[in-house]
């Protein structure tokens, strides 16, 4: 049997084609658990200089302001860092 945080772990998919990152969320980005595993995607990204990062909100049916600040406060790593 699953614990909690195993049936829960949220799903962000990730792939590289070229010098492309795309990242694709899978589910609402409201929850703090979802927006913590996008956010840990993008600091391995930068972490990796993988500086052209697509995120890719098709299968993403809700997001709230967090989420925006956090797409924007990447944004603004990545154009920093030369992105």
């Amino acid at each position: 049997m699953s614990t909690p945080a195993q049936q829960a772990a949220p799903e962000i998919g990730r792939t590289r084609a070229g010098t492309v990152t795309h990242l694709a969320p899978k589910g609402s980005l409201n929850e703090p658990a979802i927006l913590g595993a996008l956010r840990a995607c993008f600091e391995d990204c930068l972490a990796a200089r993988e500086l052209h990062v697509v995120v890719d909100l098709e299968t993403v049916p809700l997001l709230n302001s967090a989420a925006l600040e956090l797409l924007l406060d990447c944004q603004d790593e990545i154009l920093r860092l030369g992105g």
